[in-house]
């Protein structure tokens, strides 16, 4: 009976995890305790853990339920959702200043040695300002995570600038190594116009304004783009840090990194996964016992 009951434990504390993993990328509002007061309201827990009675052939009980719980909280007390914001989210204002970005030294190094205006580290440029490539480095990005991170968002605030060549200005994502090599990352041009289609359906231009929101696990591709570019998450586990590099006659109110470790909320989706899971094993169940 106990070997019975620590495969119950197991299982169950296998399929609460899988769960969370599965439903974590729509919603990450869900704490572990509404997680698990969730599946033991809609008596998903119970109907598990009768369905493993009928599999296993042996009569579980609930009391297998604080163990495997226990088991969960333990691979998820070290979950944490963090945020980095550079700049202000002040739509542009100017009344308290330009806010300084904080590029890497090899960073600000590539955009002087490879652009002839050099780079810019200020947010917030005027609409008559231009030719300068902004660049901001996130880094430490795991210094505040005990766990690879799975998920990663970026939300950048932009202007064109009233220059007639924003219109080819481009938003890239990359990696400057320390010896000032640059690790392929992404990149897209904001708007039509240039040779490759722009992440907006119109040109880019006279101080047209844009907030974007990128996935960094499944970043926009334009045709022909390289697919591997398309996820980030694996270099920036290995790196630990992430460049932002706008081009060059656009301005930049804010830009917003988010990052996350392990998953542990269960969601709505979750929550039919798991009863969908419940019913699979309760036929089974009932063949086993048409069959006798």
């Amino acid at each position: 009976m106990i070997r019975t009951e620590v495969i119950c434990v197991w299982e169950i504390g296998k399929f609460i995890n899988l769960i969370g993993a599965a439903s974590f990328m729509c919603d990450r509002t869900l704490s572990i305790v509404q997680m698990i007061n969730r599946l033991t309201s809609q008596g998903v827990i119970k109907m598990l853990v009768q369905s493993m009675s009928s599999i296993l052939g042996k009569t579980i009980t609930l009391s297998v339920l604080p163990l495997s719980l226990a088991m969960v909280m333990a691979n998820t007390a070290h979950a944490a959702t963090v945020s980095y914001i550079a700049g202000n989210a002040d739509n542009f204002n100017t009344s308290d200043g330009l806010e300084n970005s904080t590029p890497s030294a090899a960073l600000e190094q590539w955009a002087d040695q490879n652009y002839a205006y050099g780079a810019s580290t200020l947010f917030d440029r005027s609409v008559n300002d231009y030719d300068d490539y902004f660049v901001h480095t996130f880094s430490d990005l795991h210094s505040n995570l005990s766990n690879p991170i799975v998920f990663g968002e970026l939300e950048i605030s932009l202007r064109a600038t009233n220059s007639s060549m924003s219109y080819n200005d481009a938003i890239n994502l990359r990696f400057t190594n320390p010896d000032g090599t640059l690790t392929p990352g992404w990149g897209r041009h904001i708007g039509q116009g240039d040779s490759t289609e722009g992440l907006l359906p119109t040109t880019w231009s006279n101080s047209q304004s844009h907030t974007f929101t990128f996935n960094l696990a499944n970043l926009p591709l334009a045709p022909g783009q390289n697919p591997t570019a398309s996820n980030l998450l694996p270099t920036l586990n290995q790196k630990g840090f992430l460049d932002v590099v706008v081009e060059d006659d656009t301005s930049i109110d804010y830009i917003k990194l988010t990052v996350s470790d392990v998953p542990e909320p269960l969601t709505i989706l979750g929550s039919a996964t798991a009863l969908g899971f419940g019913a699979l094993l309760k036929r089974q169940q009932s063949r086993k016992q048409n069959k006798s």
